[in-house]
């Protein structure tokens, strides 16, 4: 005789089957250690600014559980407060980090590490490269005014130096005479000689009144 199961009775152990596997997995699952997939910095990064945040990124099944045993470890050491935003462990220190420092980010799972990264803050702290910047600015700012007075003097300046196949010509203010180089060092003395006046020649084109100032550069 064929014998009829109630449907609700073949479904009803299934699904309480599924539930424990579902409670079991969930249960188990706030024990799995988390994998890091970004961090801010990035591993080798360097010239970041002392007052950079730190953030680390988890895969994007991390369980709330599996968070609360997540910690870091900052050598050299820095206080900090940290907070979860979404899958994003941030970490914001109370302080500026040191520059020119290379500091290790230890990752921790139930206190033992399991990933680190290493990154170099810049050589200069924002203020410093603010006010050389500053200082900079103004140097060139004088060092313009200097030279446009010095054009305006000399309008010969402009126009040099002046290049030929046998010498070059450059101004050397610091002696405020013309320097002649020539370009191959195994002229005779009678060739040098020669091309001195020819240099001297070119200086007076462009408004070089004698008698010039020059010296023949040896190097």
């Amino acid at each position: 005789m064929t014998k009829f199961f109630n449907k609700k009775q073949i479904l009803t152990p299934t699904a309480v089957l599924f539930a424990v596997i579902l409670a079991v997995y969930l249960y188990s699952n706030k024990g799995i250690r988390p994998t890091v997939t970004d961090t801010t910095p990035a591993d080798g990064s360097t010239g970041v600014l002392e007052n950079s945040q730190i953030s680390i990124e988890f895969n994007t099944n991390t369980q709330e559980e599996a968070k609360k045993n997540v910690s870091v470890l900052i050598n050299p050491s820095v206080q900090f407060d940290s907070t979860w935003l979404s899958n994003s462990y941030k970490i914001i220190p109370k302080n500026n980090l040191q520059n020119n420092t290379k500091y290790t980010v230890s990752v921790l799972f139930k206190e033992k590490n399991f990933y680190s990264f290493s990154f170099e803050t810049a050589t200069f702290s924002q203020e410093d490269v603010n006010k050389y910047g500053k200082t900079q600015a103004q140097n060139d700012y004088v060092f313009g005014q200097t030279l446009n007075k010095f054009i305006e003097k000399n309008p010969w300046y402009t126009l040099l130096p002046i290049r030929t196949a046998d010498y070059i010509i450059y101004y050397d203010s610091d002696q405020q005479k013309f320097s002649i180089a020539f370009t191959d060092v195994s002229f005779s003395q009678d060739k040098k000689a020669a091309l001195v006046q020819k240099a001297l020649t070119d200086l007076g084109k462009i408004g070089i009144k004698d008698p010039i100032p020059y010296y023949v550069y040896q190097p």
